[in-house]
């Protein structure tokens, strides 16, 4: 019966597992990251592993779910966007309205949120994690009646459109 613990099995894998990390990131600092990552999850998941069957099978299937996940996770992240010079065109039922920046909120966005975090703290309170804050108005408000359609476009971003009923 071989006692011996298979963590010392994942050392003899470490060359092959780097060699398909590069072969899925093609770059190197990825791929030894990947290869940590994949380590990390399965020296700590090292029960699930059923002694007897292919170790490297197994280093290599967390390794390519690695890869698989954080290439589905790249795909929902948002590129860094400049939020003071973001640009925002708002149009009632077709007819632009109103347009403006991110600058129009106390210079940047940011700076509304930071200042409601320094009232709060004042008063000995904070701001919740999780919490949706809007940061103030990068437009003028615009006065709604049922049937308008309202479009606010986001420069690199998206549009949000509303129905009023």
């Amino acid at each position: 019966m071989n006692t011996s613990d298979p963590r010392d099995e994942l050392v003899e894998h470490l060359p092959a597992l780097r060699a398909f990390a590069l072969s899925l990131t093609r770059n190197g600092a990825t791929a030894d990251d990947m290869v940590q990552d994949t380590v990390v999850k399965a020296w700590t998941n090292i029960e699930k592993f059923e002694v007897g069957t292919n170790m490297r099978a197994w280093l290599f299937t967390i390794l390519r779910n690695t890869y698989y996940s954080s290439r589905r996770k790249v795909k929902r992240e948002v590129a860094d966007v400049d939020l003071k010079t973001l640009g925002v065109v708002v149009e009632k039922n077709g007819e632009v309205v109103d347009v403006g920046a991110g600058a129009a909120v106390l210079g940047h966005p940011a700076s509304s949120v930071a200042m409601l975090a320094n009232l709060l703290a004042e008063r000995g309170e904070h701001i919740p994690a999780g919490t949706f804050i809007m940061t103030g108005g990068i437009t003028a408000a615009i006065t709604v009646e049922p049937g308008d359609n309202i479009s606010v476009r986001y420069q690199g971003l998206g549009t949000v459109t509303a129905r009023f009923v």
